[in-house]
This record gives C-alpha cells, structure tokens and sequence, in this order.
C-alpha cells in the first residue's frame, strides 16, 4: 500500500529540517519501510508519494536549500552532491529563486 505525504509551502519554509525528518520517519514508520518515489508541487503544497520495499532497509532523506537557478550551477550542485553520495529526487519551488531540493542519501562518497 503506498502513502502521500502533504506538505505545505509554509511549514517547508519555516523548518525545511523538521520536515525532511517528518518524510524519514514515514518511511521508517510501522508496516515496513518506504521510498519516496516522486514528489508534486501544486500551489502551495507539495505531495511525497512514498512506496514500500520489501527486504531493504529506509533510506534518509534531507532538503537541502538552492538558490542558484542557472543551468551551470544547477549542474556544478548535482555533480557535487553525487559526489558526496547523494542522489536528487525532486526540488520544491518555495518563492522566485529559492528551492529546497529533496536528496537521498545513496552510496558512500564517491570520486
């Protein structure tokens, strides 16, 4: 059975951290674990759709603040956050030039 998540804009705003815990914690949550498998933005709220793995453990989460809108940076971000061992599942328009991106921890850093 899958489940969504419903964020708004305002408390994704307010306390991005606390909200990327709220998303790891559903995915640990009871019943087993879950991955988000894509996000929406409609208006002001946002919408995790989370589905069950069998046999693996959760994966962690965080949302990480962007600013930079241009496709160099967008690039020079993604390759670095790879770099890190971090995967880009979606990004979230919180205003005209800020974003929060939802990133999942992968595979230890890489080179």
């Amino acid at each position: 059975m899958h489940r969504t998540l419903v964020l708004s804009l305002q408390e994704l705003w307010h306390d991005h951290v606390a909200v990327a815990e709220r998303v790891n914690h559903a995915c640990r949550g009871t019943g087993g674990a879950f991955r988000v498998r894509g996000i929406a933005q409609f208006k002001d709220r946002v919408f995790v759709y989370l589905l069950p793995v069998a046999d693996e453990a959760a994966e962690a989460y965080v949302l990480a603040p962007w600013e930079d809108e241009s496709v160099a940076g967008v690039s020079t971000c993604l390759s670095e956050r790879w770099a890190a061992g971090f995967d880009l599942v979606g990004a979230i328009r919180l205003d005209e030039g800020r974003y929060l991106l939802l990133l999942v921890q992968g595979k230890p850093p890489r080179a």
